[in-house]
């Protein structure tokens, strides 16, 4: 029976953050620069969304969110991005600080 249920919750586990990549395989591919940061700092702001309530973790998630602009600025400066992604970037940002007050 108790190996019922820890089959039963890991399988829930996976399909609760299907919508996230895995933090371990993104690290993995970070690792052999296969990836970059700004990727890595999406999955774990997507991991952290997925399984903790909104007021949870705050200062961790306007860090990465503001990392993540940091690096999105940047590239809107080289021409890697739009204007548009831009500023969704800084609305994810607000939300989120509003999220946290």
């Amino acid at each position: 029976m108790k190996k019922l249920v820890l089959i039963f919750l890991a399988f829930s586990s996976i399909s609760i953050y299907a919508n996230c990549e895995s933090v371990d395989a993104v690290l993995a591919k970070y690792k052999y620069g296969l990836t970059g940061a700004l990727e890595l700092s999406e999955v774990i702001d997507c991991q952290l969304r997925e399984s903790t309530p909104p007021k949870t973790l705050c200062n961790s998630k306007i860090g990465l969110k503001r990392d993540q602009l940091e690096v999105k600025i940047k590239m809107f400066e080289f021409g890697m991005l739009t204007k548009a992604e831009l500023d969704k970037a800084n609305n994810e940002l607000t939300e989120i600080e509003e999220q946290c007050k």
